[in-house]
């Protein structure tokens, strides 16, 4: 099997608003010209709004950006019994979103004028659907397209739903909720998975 040589990597994410002032900007993005009036737009912000208007999602990024940045670095951490040292890799890491800022496009130009060729893109959505896993492949075609030849390569990483560690932290973070709730109520308590969307009934 022929072994690919990336020069950069890319951390692909849905976004989210920033503040109150980007709610409805934010909505229309994802939207994508598809028309709905105040009415509507204004249920489709309530949400965000409950929350003063920011998405936790920007800053989980920034995180998880920090901590792959840290991984390909090869820094030492102490485990539970020695310390580990990992080789490190020379690559650089590119965030970029799908519906707000930093833009895919903005990034692909920006990697373009960096001189990178070929990249790998790890997309944040772990399972496998239209809006979960097929919109992320045709945005960065269509960001590819416009950015023109000098656009780099984008390979997009495998989904992550059936990923032993995915599964484990999902695991672990459903025992941390049930011991919490087990605190307060002794009622059996029903789990709802769901991506993307609220389920209509």
């Amino acid at each position: 099997m022929e072994e690919i040589a990336y020069d950069g990597l890319l951390l692909v994410s849905y976004g989210g608003p920033d503040g109150a002032d980007d709610v409805i900007p934010f909505i229309e993005n994802v939207l994508q010209g598809r028309k709905h009036s105040a009415q509507r737009l204004e249920e489709l912000a309530e949400p965000y709004m409950y929350f003063g208007g920011t998405s936790p999602i920007n800053e989980q990024n920034k995180a998880l950006l920090a901590a792959i940045i840290d991984e390909l670095r090869g820094t030492t951490r102490s485990g539970c019994d020695s310390k580990v040292k990992r080789k490190a890799l020379s690559l650089p890491v590119y965030w970029a979103n799908l519906h707000w800022h930093p833009f895919l496009l903005d990034v692909l130009r920006q990697m373009s004028e960096d001189g990178i060729s070929r990249a790998l893109a790890f997309a944040t959505s772990a399972f496998g659907s239209y809006p979960g896993c097929r919109k992320y492949r045709e945005a960065i075609e269509a960001a590819r397209a416009e950015v023109g030849p000098e656009a780099p390569r984008v390979d997009k990483m495998r989904l992550f739903y059936n990923h032993p560690g995915f599964i484990e932290a999902v695991s672990d973070r459903i025992q941390d909720a049930l011991q919490r709730l087990n605190n307060t109520q002794h009622q059996p308590v029903q789990i709802l998975f769901t991506a993307h969307s609220l389920p209509l009934s």
